[in-house]
């Protein structure tokens, strides 16, 4: 593939363009943007692996990478020192690549450093996400103990809050967050929160952040309470159920409302188990790094079930260890990607054979299959999920690169967000949309306005019920990957 690059400068966000990557045909995996290895000058960013992708309603794909970009000093990038402290970036599907942000282009990080959790959009059409480092909160660190930050998709961050240990609610956030139904921000902090006998802080928090920048804490998490069952040191993600609860995982799976949590214990070893996703059946499903991996179910009020044990196949061909959360797909089966193993060639022997990782596909009966094996020098070892984006096709990253993945499942429409009630606005991502002729809410149409080829804004409709909300154009009817529920 030839690429042509392009380098320009508006204030703190750099631009590097790259030739389009060849479309990809139906089953076909392309690379669509390699970064750099960790060196004294990484402009694009590097270690883009920790957070999945998510679609921008632009139509193209957002994320971040932990370390590199143009900070020239960064405190908290391993050596050589000038690694930097971590980038936003987009990529169109077709693969030209940009940096929308340089973290730590503030004085002392103020504006944090070292997101390692990937971004949401929100309700207002923004990404949101968090830093591990950085922000205006010292005690304890010198750069900062992290930061929950919205960022345009033009490149202009607000720091919505920065985490102090000196003020007990939390500290050096590593995963991302969840918008709830009520409009808040939800997530988990991998340190701080309230100081226990002793002078011993608590092992991180759940906490809600207010659109307004309001912090408080849900829940403080403890390994010296005096009980083994408790979990703690949450480094991923939460997800809200259909009852309204948050779900994470620690140690163990938690269920957490206001100021109460419960533990539910899995049947195998749960030491590094992965962030979980609620599913359109209602349960939520999961993946469990710990040995060679499993592949789980888990019902809102705790009955667990194993679907998949990785390493099942000889010399571990179909992968092992899948640190990334599960995405379920249009065709409601489930996706996602293992750290190692696979029939991929030229990694180094981490665990069980020499396999760079793999993606696969599994079905809610427990059948997987897989996709693709990586193999070195780049593109291998996984550590997010992927995102399916609204032309159907798959996108994710490895430690060195973003890659796309075409299954040949068609076009849909997502809706932003998944609930509201009748009157409410809502943003429709799609593609091709220009010509939209009708848009409708399980049967009942609304009126809407189409702002570009993947955004139309509509609203939903009296009479609407929870269902398939559908949008008409030229070249078919596109309806939404998941149906959307009518609030009462």
């Amino acid at each position: 593939m030839t690429r042509m690059y392009c380098w320009k400068t508006v204030g703190a966000i750099l631009i590097l363009c790259l030739g389009a990557a060849p479309a990809l045909p139906a089953q076909a995996f392309a690379t669509l943007f390699t970064f750099e290895q960790m060196s004294g000058s990484n402009p694009s960013g590097s270690s883009p692996g920790y957070g999945a992708l998510v679609q921008g309603i632009d139509g193209n794909l957002y994320g971040t990478t932990a370390y590199g970009g143009t900070s020239i000093y960064c405190p908290s990038a391993p050596p050589p020192s000038s690694a930097g402290c971590g980038t936003v970036f987009k990529i169109t599907p077709g693969g030209v690549f940009q940096t929308v942000y340089n973290f730590c282009g503030e004085p002392n990080c103020t504006d944090g450093a070292n997101p390692w959790a990937g971004l949401i959009v929100g309700t207002d059409g923004n990404f949101y996400g968090t830093t591990q480092y950085g922000g205006t909160g010292f005690e304890g660190s010198y750069l900062g103990n992290g930061t929950v930050f919205k960022i345009t998709p033009q490149g202009e961050v607000t720091t919505l809050y920065s985490f102090s240990i000196a003020g007990y609610l939390g500290a050096n956030p590593t995963s991302g967050l969840v918008q709830a139904s009520n409009g808040n921000f939800y997530g988990t902090t991998s340190a701080g929160g309230t100081l226990q006998p002793g002078g011993h802080f608590s092992d991180g928090t759940v906490f809600e952040l207010t659109e307004g920048g309001e912090l408080s804490t849900v829940y403080n998490f403890c390994d010296t309470c005096g009980s083994n069952v408790v979990p703690y040191d949450p480094v991923n993600g939460l997800v809200q159920a259909g009852n309204g609860n948050f779900y994470g995982t620690a140690t163990l799976v938690f269920e957490v409302t206001p100021g109460t949590l419960s533990t539910f214990y899995l049947p195998y070893y749960t030491d590094a188990v992965g962030a979980l996703i609620l599913a359109t059946n209602g349960d939520l499903y999961g993946t469990n790094a710990g040995d060679a991996g499993t592949i789980f179910k888990f019902t809102p009020s705790g009955t667990p079930t194993t679907l998949y044990t990785f390493c099942s196949l000889t010399n571990c061909a179909d992968g092992s260890q899948p640190y990334g959360s599960l995405l379920q797909a249009t065709d409601g089966n489930f996706y996602g990607t293992t750290y190692t193993s696979g029939t991929g060639t030229g990694c180094n022997p981490l665990s069980y054979n020499h396999g760079c990782g793999t993606v696969f596909r599994i079905t809610p009966a427990g059948e997987l299959t897989t996709l693709h094996n990586f193999s070195s020098p780049v593109g291998n070892y996984q550590i997010a999920g992927l995102v399916q984006a609204t032309n159907g096709k798959f996108y994710g990253t490895t430690n060195l690169t973003i890659f796309g993945l075409d299954t040949g499942l068609g076009p849909f429409v997502r809706t932003i967000p998944t609930a509201d009630e009748t009157g409410a606005k809502v943003i429709i991502l799609g593609t091709d949309l220009t010509e939209a002729t009708v848009v409708t809410f399980s049967g009942t149409a609304a009126t809407f306005t189409v702002v570009s080829a993947s955004e139309i804004t509509a609203t939903v409709p009296t009479g609407a019920t929870t269902g398939v909300v559908e949008v008409t154009t030229p070249s078919g009817t596109l309806k939404s990957n998941v149906p959307f529920r009518v609030a009462p």
